[in-house]
């Protein structure tokens, strides 16, 4: 799932689909990446920092998707991060709307 490269997008697109409490915003995890990583690959926490960059990478990025998948806000945050990294047109939809347009 492309997410956007932009930290600015991706920022506006966090605010958007995920409001926060104040008191949310101010607390943070130092670790709960690791225990993504760990509850979704069965690796123990105390071994996640041991693996392979590439394999910690794979299941960091892994976990974090299937975290928004498991909710209909998340889904709506992956659908329009796909939307966005879309670049071909939709010609079926294009036609579709311009017959309800009356051919324009």
């Amino acid at each position: 799932m492309p997410v956007p490269k932009d930290p600015k997008i991706f920022k506006l697109l966090i605010e958007q689909y995920f409001k926060k409490e104040p008191w949310e915003q101010e607390i943070k995890t130092t670790t709960g990446h690791l225990k993504a990583i760990s509850d979704y690959s069965g690796v123990p926490l105390n071994q996640v920092l041991d693996l392979p960059y590439t394999l910690f990478k794979a299941y960091l990025r892994d976990s974090w998707v299937e975290n928004m998948l498991s909710n209909e806000e998340g889904r709506k945050f992956l659908e329009t991060c796909w939307r966005i990294g879309q670049t071909h047109a939709d010609e079926q939809a294009i036609k579709e709307y311009q017959q309800l347009k009356g051919g324009v």
